[in-house]
């Protein structure tokens, strides 16, 4: 059965809609030329869970067999408008302020964020056995988006990891 959702309405649960992401996963990511990396491949690896609040999910990228960049995103939802919200803490260091928020589109979770560095942009669509995901990034609000990475991570093994404990 499938958690893809054309555009998920307000009483959607987290499980709804982001159910997808529980579970490990990993495969190959394409590196795109920026002003923080050169472009090339990695391998990607996330591990989500969910709790009684929350999704989390640690990701870890790896260049010629070494971690080179590491996130753990926090999806949470907005209880009046059923939005998803995305707190993304990075090994570049950034805060997560202000967070992501989006809504499905077309099938895709569409998430954006702006800051005085400029806008990103993360869209996540489930496929067969996983799922695609995208962070897009452009300098000022008029500017095309240029893509950063892009990746598919395929579920690695048949089982889904236990929710954290709850408190």
């Amino acid at each position: 059965m499938s958690n893809v959702l054309p555009d998920a309405p307000a009483e959607r649960t987290l499980l709804d809609q982001l159910g997808f992401l529980i579970g490990r996963f990993g495969g190959p990511e394409l590196m795109h030329e920026t002003a923080w990396a050169p472009a090339g491949r990695a391998h990607g690896r996330a591990d989500g869970r969910l709790t009684a609040l929350a999704l989390i999910q640690e990701q870890v990228q790896s260049r010629e067999g070494a971690p080179d960049f590491e996130a753990l995103n926090i999806f949470t939802l907005d209880a009046a408008t059923g939005d998803v919200f995305l707190y993304s803490f990075d090994s570049v260091g950034y805060l997560p302020d202000p967070r992501a928020r989006g809504s499905w589109i077309g099938g895709e979770l569409v998430l954006v964020r702006s800051t005085a560095r400029g806008h990103s942009r993360t869209r996540y669509a489930e496929v067969p056995d996983g799922y695609r995901w995208m962070k897009e990034f452009r300098p000022t609000e008029d500017a095309e988006w240029s893509t950063v990475v892009e990746g598919e991570l395929t579920r690695i093994g048949a089982g889904v990891p236990a929710p954290l404990p709850q408190p």
